[in-house]
């Protein structure tokens, strides 16, 4: 299929930041973040009916002067399903900077808000959340997300784990109203309710780099290792993997099935188009220069949405989807191809086995025969514990004892960075013991694959096994008496049967099974990996979680409650003196690098006044013919500027830092949020951030202690 339409715009495009919308209310325009601080907007010709003619560039192209880097890049119409009134008809642009968000109206060339962002903005999405009707811009920065309406006012506030590099509106719980799905940099992608409530949480292997809603509650994402796939609310479909990087994804009806198809784009310049029952290729093609977004857009208004490409380098390609109709013979030949290369992998199968029965006939006796025949063989997998890891043992039993395990290939995304680790045994034998670190608290499914033969054997019978890795497998238990006892305290209550408390136990850690019912539990475990102490008791219903880690007790909370189908769930908790000090000394950074930032804000202004002095003087000297006063005043330009630079310096590492206090304090809020569930969570969020405006550090611990 060839390109409908090509352009080249002859300015770059930043990796991401490019969206189109209607900033007149009728025709599309094109608007791409490019070097500078600049945004430019691009707007095709607008042809009589019939026409479908392209304006290159003309009088069509507008910059926007941001002055600031440019992190995120969306556009959309605030007054769409209602609102206050205020907010124009039409799309507005929004630009996110490191310290703002801007709102602008591109026909009118005017501001409709601006709003200062402390956390930064990483990531713009447009949509509606809940039965709310109207339309926010959601805003993730650093470890939070915030929505704003079309008059700026905040909306929607919520904290996440780490950094938000990815956003999407979508229907995930099937319940007819829109939710919020986030990806960050803590491999996570969770899913919030407009209540702030967080409704899943799936962990993937690296950073979640992109989200695309498709329908219903479908939705593609990409991570920062080369993988693209397909989810359903928290079930994967689908993934593919390449050795390049995923740029933009984007979800458009390709082959006009009725259903959309998920779009991506690569570092190397090539584009995918992918299906979304299987992930098989529907489509691909390749520009000169890495690509920079992939959209969807009626962008020649033929009447037809199309997918829009575009380059780094300023290139931009239109696609138009065949109809059914012309799709015919290419899907019959694609249904073709398909046939013959499954058959091709089955006659290649059949081949191997026949190969495998001459090479039995050629014996010369029966023992040769009975050597190659092949004996049922029994496996034996488990998890168990070593020094600082945990230990996978596998190993086999069959009538035949020449039997030998040669090698293992295992594969999780999680435990090994490569995705897969091949273990090969010098020596073979018929058990084996594999150490195994898992770097986060997750759950996992191993998938093994055993090599079996006779000592000397050419090949090799493959065994596929998988085990499971529970949640919290890295503690292991232990006496109370031989760690010490944790000083951090958290209580809650929770009316369950104590046997269901073991059945979490036995899902999340690894552990046995008690020989007798027991009326209560009270164990200690050691984390592996720093032998961090851990204890819980559980009595009558009341839960004593002692850990002097707090991101782990609301990570334990959480699961045992997800495990137990608890929706509210109140707590109070008593914090070691270490974890307070870390939540005044985090608010007490805050304050100070904001503090000093103002500072800085009003030495450069007093600066620039003096440039501006200085800037009219030399000029007035100059147009006198003094000489000399004229190199006067540039010498003190000079030195003027040069403070200025270095004082402009500061204030780039000063605002660092302030993003990096700010992460550490949004991260300790949501480790306390998660030591409740349901409303007392985000009345928790609620408060803290209201206790961290007013730089109150004594209500901040109150309201952790006491979730009020």
């Amino acid at each position: 299929m060839l390109p409908s339409f090509t352009l080249h715009l002859n300015t770059s495009i930043q990796p991401g930041r490019a969206t189109i919308g209607k900033f007149d209310g009728v025709h599309p325009s094109l608007a791409c973040s490019t070097t500078g601080g600049k945004v430019f907007v691009h707007t095709p010709f607008v042809a009589p009916a019939g026409t479908v003619a392209i304006n290159t560039m003309g009088n069509q192209f507008r910059f926007l002067n941001v002055n600031e880097k440019v992190t995120a890049l969306a556009s959309g119409c605030f007054a769409k399903l209602g609102g206050s009134g205020k907010e124009p008809a039409h799309d507005v642009l929004l630009v996110g900077t490191p310290s703002n968000l801007l709102a602008f109206d591109v026909e009118r060339n005017q501001d409709i808000f601006f709003k200062e962002v402390d956390d930064g903005v990483n990531v713009i999405c447009m949509g509606t959340l809940g039965e709310s009707n109207v339309q926010q811009a959601i805003v993730g920065g650093n470890c939070n997300i915030q929505g704003f309406d079309g008059t700026g006012e905040e909306q929607f506030f919520t904290v996440t784990g780490d950094n938000v590099t990815s956003m999407g509106v979508l229907d995930f719980n099937s319940d007819g109203t829109n939710e919020l799905i986030v990806g960050s940099e803590d491999f996570d992608i969770r899913a919030f309710s407009s209540t702030s409530e967080l409704l899943a949480e799936v962990n993937e292997s690296n950073v979640v780099t992109g989200l695309c809603p498709l329908y219903g509650s479908h939705f593609g994402f990409s991570l920062s290792n080369g993988i693209v796939g397909l989810y359903d609310k928290t079930k994967r479909i689908w993934r593919v993997k390449s050795r390049h990087k995923p740029v933009s994804l984007c979800g458009m009806d390709f082959d006009q099935d009725g259903v959309a198809e998920l779009v991506s784009g690569w570092t190397n310049g090539r584009f995918e188009v992918r299906s979304d029952r299987t992930g098989d290729l529907v489509f691909k093609d390749t520009l000169d220069s890495p690509i920079a977004a992939v959209l969807s857009a009626d962008y020649r208004m033929t009447g037809t949405e199309e997918l829009i490409v575009c380059s780094q380098s300023g290139e931009v390609r239109g696609y138009t989807p065949l109809s059914r109709d012309a799709q015919g013979g290419s899907i019959e030949r694609t249904q073709i191809e398909e046939s013959l290369i499954e058959l091709n992998q089955k006659r290649q199968q059949l081949l191997s086995q026949l190969k495998s029965y001459e090479d039995a006939a050629a014996g010369s006796s029966s023992t040769s025969s009975t050597q190659n025949a092949i004996p049922p063989i029994r496996t034996l997998c488990k998890l168990t514990f070593g020094v600082q890891c945990i230990q996978l043992e596998v190993g086999i039993n069959s009538s035949d004892d020449r039997l030998l395990i040669h090698g293992l290939l295992l594969f999780s995304e999680t435990v090994f960075p490569s995705g897969n680790q091949f273990v090969h045994f010098k020596e073979p034998c018929i058990s084996a013991v594999v150490p195994l670190q898992p770097p986060k608290d997750s759950t996992e499914d191993l998938n093994i694959k055993l090599l079996v033969g006779h000592r000397n054997a050419e090949q090799y019978i493959v065994i596929d096994l998988v085990q499971r890795i529970p949640k919290f497998s890295m503690f292991a238990p232990t006496s109370s008496a031989k760690v010490k006892e944790p000083v951090s305290v958290v209580e809650f209550q929770i009316q369950e049967r104590v046997n269901r408390f073991w059945l979490w136990l036995q899902q999340s850690f690894l552990i046995e099974s008690p020989h007798s019912a027991p009326s209560s539990i009270d164990m200690s475990f050691v984390h592996l990996r720093d032998n961090t102490p851990l204890r819980l008791i559980v009595v009558d219903g009341r839960v004593t979680l002692k850990s002097d880690d707090i991101a782990l007790a609301g990570a334990l909370i959480q699961d045992l409650c997800s495990f137990l189908n608890v929706t509210s769930l109140e707590s109070t908790a008593t914090m070691s003196d270490e974890i307070t000090e870390q939540y005044r000394r985090a608010l007490q950074k805050v304050e100070e690098y904001q503090a000093v930032r103002v500072k800085l804000t009003a030495e450069m202004a007093e600066s620039a006044t003096l440039i501006k002095a200085l800037l009219i003087q030399a000029e007035d000297s100059r147009l006198l013919n003094e000489m000399k006063r004229t190199k006067e005043a540039y010498s003190s330009l000079f030195e003027v500027n040069e403070d200025l630079i270095r004082e402009y310096r500061k204030r780039e590492s000063n605002y660092n830092a302030l993003l990096s206090a700010l992460k550490d304090l949004n991260l300790l809020v949501q480790h306390a949020a998660n030591l409740r569930v349901g409303p007392p969570k985000k009345r928790i969020t609620a408060a803290s951030r209201e206790a961290i405006n007013a730089n109150n550090a004594a209500l901040l611990i109150k309201i952790i202690k006491l979730g009020y």
